[in-house]
């Protein structure tokens, strides 16, 4: 793998072909109604809080050695806003002092692109995500973006923030905003999680470097020498505060971590300003006001995010966000839909948008339900005439780029041309069975009806416009998942298993028990049968969840995964949901990994394939 040296420098560097780029997208910007003088924050609570710039909204910074910045301070508080949309003690709502719809608490990248399950009015479809909501709202002309501090509790490997990340940069773009991508700060409070700081910064500016957007090194600027317990309080996961404020620029204040981050993003916002907004000269080097450093980066990394607009493109049609190539609401007639895996019928399910045929990856949305679906799309490059399609659902909090990336799909789709399609679950904002309240899942028990749960509607319109769009073959259909998108290609494949060839289920199973954390049952083994006699396994009775799993007719044929030690989603489901299946003389194969926990195989999208491509329906 080869590597590459990045030069490192806290400011932006602005060359001539990132200025024409950035130019390009805040002019269609400013075309479409957005404002020079306004900025919007992404990210989790490191950002949502007051301690990011509140107290420069509210005019109670010490400038000490900076005073030069006060004309840009000054200029990103001139346009202000209603009071409600601030919290800062001083009532002041501008740029620096506003609550973003795209900030809050434990959000991760992912989080950001979920659509609302139900959408402020100001931001109807298809605007109904947070960061498409706070730039519609807000509309500025550059967002600062730091996501990467949750994600480190997920996952050693960056792929799937790394996509999400990706996906973030190409909604603000298509919305005429500059992104400006930070890094994140250390960890200090978990040496696990520490540990992955770097592998996540460095793909935070792979990405920068490849969408050649604006990189903003946090990080580096913590590591200074000076700085006091690199610039992080005592409980190791917040910057730090000192001399007396947030926005205190003088020498012993910017020994802490929020009052440099203050500082260096009025710096990020100046340099933008400077460069782009005002059209002044592109830098040839590093920014004079940044600490320097490098840093190696895998080369594979900087290959990122294909499809994201060019600028060009945003200048051309500045509100286009996803748009799908046709209005037309595709319907019942057989001329539109083609003929569904249903007894030969067509589905009348009905849905606005259409898919793009394009090859490899892209990012689309059709509107179900009146509910704009984000989606990824995976079209091999060499597929037959008539491709199988697999169905890839996430966990929760997920997306279709995240359950893509860490299932291997798309060396599967390659290796045996089939079309994948991964959407995103809706965020929810009340809780279930499988979940507590304010979390991204799929809605399954008690809900079945494939004529009125959301997300099957989803499911039934997928099928539809694959067929009319890639030519899939209707006997060839398949779903699988993970944990809760484990659960929700169980309910797929059962509550519609004349359309479903077959199913594959990693981490999810048959639950009778009142929510799935009823059940903590974990034992050692290759099979149910060693795994039943183990101490603690559970007695549970009640109704089928996900749901009902049919005793008789067509029961799709199901490859079952899990591992032993699961401690989120008992092994025993999947044993009590193929116990199910061999009583009604149904096929399936488990697969159970002696002492493994609650993880999604890279492998699993071809080992599933393995099994379900020997299924297909009559």
């Amino acid at each position: 793998m080869q590597r590459v040296t990045v030069p490192r420098s806290v400011l932006p560097v602005i060359g001539a072909s990132m200025k024409s780029r950035l130019r390009s997208i805040y002019l269609a910007g400013q075309s479409a109604g957005n404002r020079a003088a306004v900025f919007s924050k992404v990210g989790d609570d490191l950002t949502a809080t007051g301690a990011f710039m509140d107290d420069l909204g509210c005019r109670d910074e010490t400038l000490g050695s900076y005073a030069a910045l006060a004309p840009t301070i000054d200029y990103f508080r001139t346009v202000t806003f209603a009071a409600s949309r601030t919290g800062a003690w001083c009532g002041t709502a501008n740029a620096y002092s506003l609550r973003s719809a795209a900030a809050d608490q434990g959000w991760t990248a992912a989080r950001s692109l979920v659509p609302y399950s139900t959408a402020p009015a100001d931001c109807p479809s298809p605007y109904n995500t947070p960061l498409r909501c706070e730039l519609r709202r807000t509309r500025p002309a550059a967002a600062l973006i730091m996501f990467g501090t949750y994600e480190l509790q997920a996952s050693a490997d960056p792929a799937s923030f790394r996509a999400s990340l990706a996906q973030v940069v190409t909604d603000t773009i298509n919305a005429g905003v500059i992104p400006v991508l930070s890094t994140i700060p250390p960890r200090r409070d978990n040496a696990t999680y520490g540990a992955r700081v770097a592998a996540y910064n460095d793909a935070i500016i792979a990405l920068a470097s490849a969408q050649q957007v604006p990189l903003w090194d946090y990080w580096l600027a913590l590591n200074d020498p000076s700085m006091l317990n690199q610039g992080m309080d005592s409980d190791g996961f917040y910057p730090s505060v000192g001399g007396g404020s947030a926005a205190a620029f003088t020498t012993t204040g910017l020994r802490y971590g929020y009052n440099q981050r203050n500082l260096t993003a009025v710096q990020v916002l100046g340099h933008l300003k400077s460069v782009v907004y005002d059209d002044g000269p592109a830098d040839s080097g590093g920014s004079s006001d940044a600490g320097a450093a490098t840093d190696v980066i895998d080369a594979s990394d900087v290959v990122d995010a294909p499809d994201v607009v060019d600028a060009v493109d945003v200048a051309d049609a500045p509100d286009v966000v996803d748009a799908p190539d046709a209005p037309d609401v595709v319907d019942a007639g057989a001329a539109d839909a083609g003929t569904a895996a249903d007894s030969g019928a067509t589905d009348d399910v009905s849905y606005t948008g259409s898919l793009r045929v394009l090859a490899g990856r892209s990012r689309q949305t059709l509107q179900v339900a009146g509910i704009a679906r984000p989606m990824t799309v995976y079209l091999p490059s060499s597929r037959g005439s008539a491709p199988p399609l697999v169905m890839a659902f996430h966990g929760t909090s997920g997306d279709g780029n995240q359950v893509f990336d860490e299932s291997g799909a798309q060396a599967m789709a390659n290796n045996h041309g089939v079309v994948v399609i991964a959407p995103d679950s809706q965020w929810m904002s009340g809780g279930d069975w499988d979940h507590p309240s304010e979390t991204g899942y799929w809605q399954t028990w008690p809900d079945v009806d494939p004529n009125h749960n959301v997300d099957l509607l989803l499911v039934r319109a997928i099928m539809v416009e694959a067929q009319r769009r890639f030519g899939v073959d209707p006997r060839r259909i398949y779903s699988i998942g993970h944990s809760n998108g484990a659960f929700f290609a169980q309910l797929v494949a059962t509550q519609l298993p004349s359309r479903i060839a077959g199913y594959g289920s990693s981490s999810g199973g048959l639950v009778q028990c009142a929510t799935t954390q009823s059940c903590h049952f974990q034992g050692r083994g290759t099979t149910c049968d060693a795994l039943r006699t183990q101490p603690g396994w559970c007695s549970c009775s009640g109704p089928d969840k996900p749901g009902p799993v049919p005793t008789s007719g067509r029961i799709p044929p199901a490859y079952l995964a899990h591992g032993t030690a699961d401690p989120m989603v008992s092994v025993q489901y999947t044993c009590a949901l193929s116990d199910r299946m061999r009583a009604a003389s149904a096929t399936s194969l488990v697969v159970l990994r002696d002492g493994d926990g609650h993880v999604l195989p890279s492998t699993f999208a071809s080992d599933a394939w393995a099994f379900l491509s020997t299924h297909r329906l009559p």
